[in-house]
């Protein structure tokens, strides 16, 4: 496999970057310090307890978003947190500091397009006979090509995500961005905004296999309300941002289905 560390810098933050195979994986720790959210629970979620007895994790990654790698340190070689590109934009979502969007801004428009141009090929300095040489040529240029044309396939993945992923505000309430989102995706979809809060719910349920509905109503009697919004209702038990991570992918749906096609 393919890999190199390359160091980037956000202001005086270093975010280090491993490049595997021509994609960017993002060290963890760098970027939950910049967005100023807790690396651990950002990435692998919050352990919690079903009505049966079982543990699972909410609020954190999916898998294929997150992984680890070793790096150099003054220590020595230390496993650490990395999270994949989707990934990145995931944390972002989560950060309430103003600096997010000026920091993701700088993924978007810096890093990235960076990261993009560096996939290349080249010819081994030492040749063999012509006829090696001119077999070996071809066969770089079918390769450079095939790159190329795959690069150029990520990159207009990757900007579609982030077209989309640039009308939504990061900064503000994470209440007001979920309403916002459910909002962007209703208008989109030719929908009512209460309809977008119906197909939100279904997608909610299937996620995460449960009835959102019903644990708002056993939430309602047990704490002896009359009403409670479903933001307000994911913001008391803790789901805001399992929320927040279901309507992103209500709204990039075809983009999440081709980056994984060509991955």
């Amino acid at each position: 496999m393919d890999r190199y560390l390359q160091p980037f810098f956000f202001n005086d933050y270093e975010v280090r970057v491993i490049i595997r195979d021509g994609e960017p994986w993002f060290v963890a720790a760098d970027v939950c310090r910049i967005l100023d959210i807790d690396t651990s629970l950002a990435v692998n979620g919050r352990e919690r307890v079903d009505r049966d007895g079982n543990t699972y994790r909410s609020g954190g990654l999916d898998e294929d978003e997150k992984g680890t790698d070793i790096v150099s340190t003054p220590k020595g070689p230390q496993e650490v947190l990395v999270v994949s590109e989707p990934g990145l934009y995931s944390l972002i979502l989560k950060s309430r500091k103003p600096e997010a969007r000026a920091f993701k801004r700088w993924i978007t428009h810096e890093v990235i397009p960076s990261i993009r141009r560096t996939g290349s090929y080249s010819l081994p300095s030492t040749p063999m006979t012509v006829e090696d040489l001119i077999i070996l040529q071809a066969q770089s240029v079918k390769e450079l090509k095939a790159k190329v044309a795959e690069l150029e396939e990520k990159t207009r993945v990757a900007m579609a995500r982030i077209d989309i992923f640039d009308t939504v505000n990061i900064i503000g309430d994470p209440k007001q961005r979920l309403n916002a989102m459910i909002r962007k995706y209703a208008a989109r979809n030719g929908l009512t905004y209460q309809q977008g809060w119906r197909d939100f719910r279904t997608a909610f349920n299937t996620a995460y296999r449960t009835n959102i509905v019903l644990l708002m109503e056993h939430y309602k009697s047990k704490h002896g309300l009359k009403s409670i919004t479903m933001p307000e209702y994911l913001e008391q038990v803790g789901r805001l941002d399992d929320a927040l991570r279901v309507a992103d992918k209500m709204l990039n749906p075809r983009v999440s289905e081709k980056a994984e096609a060509v991955q």
